[in-house]
């Protein structure tokens, strides 16, 4: 077997057991003792048969990088909560603290996450607008503490837990301590205000919120309504940075730098445009996710390798896994951004060589045969956690889809131009808005479609395993030779 073939078996393995340990209590000493069991068999064989039974090092192989994947998660999972006792309590207590990553501004209120030292804990702390704090800045607060709420439709203990934070405080008092001069952060955030003021001043509300969504990863500012309309009619997945965002913005990059006296240098341009842009929009998981596998298939064409989206998926989930195992279980956009990605590569081929013996279109035969793979892999998770079945989801995507290249493309050279000029960015900027208010429109009347939706509650975890034990060996053996150029699009 390859080296490679072992490599991908291995990682398998490794995310198997942090999803086994995440979601059960299971020891990794039963893999490791499974492990030796097999490699004794194996050795024992190898020594004593002249035809040694070969099958048992890859079983021994396969049981030690279950039993590592157990083990990283067990590490994460045991860790010491160290602020438990102050939670909870009504008593006042006074830290000091660390500002890490994007100080998160809601409409009447900003959320920070301070690393509170020598605890080396993280706090969630919500506080009025205008106080100037940003990351890398060293704060004294002086509050309540408190554990994150489980509400009967949102379970914002889990959710926060995905982030390592298991405190939160209200409105605590906090005061300066130490501005952080300068950091590549702070840098890349200032570059983001001047983006997103821009895109405020040449686009209209909410038109101007949604494209900050989808180009800048400002979803949280997206009236509640158009939310629900998107969530409805199957697109809420455009107004979250993927694959596609990624795609197309280092596509075009790639493709003007290949035409210019740069064209040496397109690996290692791209590269660190990839890594500023994942930073620029607050490194969501499907981004970082998008930014790995892009930065694989880079090298690939860089040291003339063949490109597999399937061995890069592994990889991404593999290097994201081992810095922080939470994600598996704790953040439904992890979930979703790679089942999405794998059903593309597992299964649009099929439906694109179906679908192509009706539709003529090249182009329309592409979208339908991502948007259905895309949908089949993600739908468990989307009815288990949201309760929402989208019937108009495949009409509306194909309607939607074929306008986001505009939206990311021409958004972000409107941006621009709005920082050079007003007038110069509102005029580059009306296309977009015709799009964006195209969408909105198009996905209130299909929300408002009596049969558009169906509401599902009280999904079993059961059925959501069961659904993707008999999907997954489907997929892979229905998986043909041929290839879509939009694979990598979600």
């Amino acid at each position: 077997m390859k080296r490679s073939r072992w490599l991908l078996y291995s990682l398998s393995c490794f995310i198997l057991g942090i999803a086994l340990r995440s979601f059960w209590e299971i020891s990794s000493f039963i893999f490791v003792n499974i492990s030796l069991v097999f490699l004794a068999i194996a050795l024992l064989s190898s020594l004593t048969e002249e035809k040694p039974l070969k099958v048992f090092w890859p079983l021994a192989f396969v049981s030690l990088s279950i039993a590592l994947g157990i083990l990283r998660a067990e590490l994460t999972l045991s860790a010491p909560d160290k602020l438990r006792v102050s939670r909870d309590t009504g008593e006042i207590v006074s830290l000091s603290g660390i500002i890490k990553g994007e100080p998160d501004t809601r409409e009447n209120h900003v959320k920070y996450t301070v690393l509170v030292k020598p605890y080396n804990e993280r706090i969630l702390v919500t506080a009025p607008l205008f106080l100037g704090f940003g990351p890398g800045d060293k704060i004294s607060l002086r509050g309540k503490l408190q554990t994150p709420a489980e509400f009967p439709d949102f379970n914002y203990k889990d959710f926060l837990l995905k982030d390592k934070i298991r405190t939160v405080a209200y409105y605590p008092e906090l005061g300066l301590i130490e501005k952080k001069q300068w950091s590549f952060l702070g840098g890349v955030l200032k570059i983001k205000d001047k983006l997103r003021e821009s895109n405020r001043v040449i686009l209209p509300y909410p038109q101007s919120e949604i494209s900050a969504a989808i180009n800048l990863g400002d979803a949280q500012l997206i009236p509640k309504n158009i939310k629900e309309n998107f969530s409805k009619v199957g697109i809420q997945h455009i107004v979250a940075i993927s694959g596609m965002n990624i795609t197309i913005i280092a596509g075009i990059l790639a493709a003007v730098l290949s035409k210019t006296k740069l064209s040496r240098w397109v690996f290692f341009i791209v590269s660190i445009f990839l890594i500023f842009y994942v930073v620029l929009v607050g490194y969501p998981a499907s981004a970082v996710r998008a930014g790995i596998m892009g930065l694989v298939l880079l090298l690939a064409e860089k040291v003339k390798r063949q490109y597999f989206a399937e061995r890069a998926l592994i990889l991404a989930a593999f290097l994201m896994l081992i810095f922080n195992p939470l994600l598996l279980r704790y953040d439904v956009g992890f979930q979703l951004s790679f089942l999405a990605v794998l059903g593309i590569a597992t299964s649009a081929p099929f439906f694109q060589n179906l679908l192509k013996r009706f539709l003529k279109i090249k182009w329309l035969t592409q979208i339908t045969a991502i948007t259905l793979a895309a949908q089949i892999f993600t739908l468990p998770i989307l009815i288990y956690n949201f309760g929402i079945f989208s019937v108009v989801s495949p009409l509306a995507n194909i309607l939607v889809v074929p306008f986001i290249p505009l939206i990311i493309f021409g958004g972000f050279l409107a941006m621009i131009g709005g920082i050079v000029s007003e007038w110069l960015g509102i005029f580059l900027g009306f296309p977009i808005y015709l799009v964006l208010k195209y969408i909105t429109s198009l996905s209130e009347f299909l929300a408002n479609l009596p049969w558009s939706f169906r509401t599902i509650s009280g999904v079993s975890v059961f059925w959501v395993i069961l659904y993707y034990l008999s999907l997954m060996p489907a997929a892979f053996w229905l998986k043909g030779p041929a290839k879509i150029d939009s694979a990598e699009e979600k």
